[in-house]
């Protein structure tokens, strides 16, 4: 018989790590009540959560979104659900954070608890996929611009065809120029530097070309050309379970991206966040069947 795995967790008043069978008891170190619980080692079924509760933590083949103020909990008992099933490997199952120190904090709360799945934050993940592919292809390696070496790029690109250019045309040419990459996509083109046939016919066709050819000559990408190059190039088999945090923050080609990655997707997302990066309407179109659970403070902390 296989012998059961032991976890452990933190406790919240004195910072000790402990063994979680200790949960819903006291702290052996500061003799603290333990209020947190987290159903790990059988994690289902159980019978104090509530039947929204077990759809969080066991649905296995479906699009979910969580929305909590305590995603970390509700990470746990997830991972810990799905890595129960035997069938299951640390590599069938990635998270995605929208920032690196997000990702840094989850990998400390999962460490030492779980075998630790991967876990990366969007751009570092989209950015090292693209790589890859690019040397697959014989290409060499590329850089991604940001939104601040974009402006001095268009800069330079206009010293060269408009120098008297007032500071606000210069800026509407730069707005021209980003509002072109984002509405078309040109990463092939950039990678082939096939840009002969771009029209020139008045200022801002002709700084959008100059740009990208600075953009091929340099082998720059800016995050729209990153998700194009990996979008044509995605792999048709996807992440088992993929893991989605801040989900509300996403754009329209992002979650486009993330439906193709992975394949039972679980968004989570904070209680009250601004829809920022696309409309709801454009998520539950491109996730028509996302079931949407919505928890509670007291919810996963008992």
């Amino acid at each position: 018989m296989k012998e059961k795995e032991m976890y452990y967790a933190e406790c919240s008043n004195c910072r000790n790590t402990i063994p979680i069978y200790h949960y819903n008891r006291c702290c052996p170190h500061c003799n603290a009540v333990l209020t947190t619980r987290l159903e790990l080692e059988e994690p289902f079924p159980v019978t104090d959560l509530s039947s929204t509760e077990i759809q969080a933590v066991a649905t296995t083949e479906r699009m979910v979104r969580i929305v909590t103020d305590t995603p970390t909990s509700v990470l746990l008992q997830r991972i810990g659900y799905l890595r129960s099933l035997d069938e299951n490997k640390p590599e069938d199952v990635l998270i995605i954070t929208r920032d690196a120190n997000t990702a840094q904090h989850f990998r400390q709360r999962l460490y030492g608890i779980l075998p630790m799945p991967r876990i990366d934050f969007m751009v570092h993940h989209c950015m090292e996929a693209v790589q890859k592919i690019l040397k697959a292809a014989g290409y060499p390696p590329c850089n991604m611009i940001t939104s601040e070496s974009a402006g001095t790029i268009c800069n330079a690109v206009m010293n060269q065809i408009c120098p008297q250019a007032t500071e606000g045309e210069r800026q509407r040419l730069l707005d021209f120029v980003l509002a072109a990459k984002q509405s078309e996509d040109y990463a092939s083109l950039i990678l082939s530097g096939s840009l002969g046939n771009l029209p020139e016919r008045n200022l801002e066709e002709s700084c959008l070309k100059r740009y990208l050819q600075y953009q091929h000559q340099n082998r720059l990408f800016d995050y729209d050309d990153i998700l194009m190059i990996l979008w044509n190039a995605c792999s048709p088999v996807p992440v088992k379970y993929l893991f989605v945090e801040d989900a509300a923050s996403y754009s329209y080609r992002e979650l486009l991206l993330i439906r193709r990655i992975g394949r039972n997707i679980t968004f989570l997302q904070y209680p009250y966040q601004e829809v920022i990066g696309h409309d709801p309407e454009q998520f539950s179109e491109i996730f028509p069947n996302c079931t949407e659970l919505t928890f509670t403070t007291t919810q996963f902390q008992r």
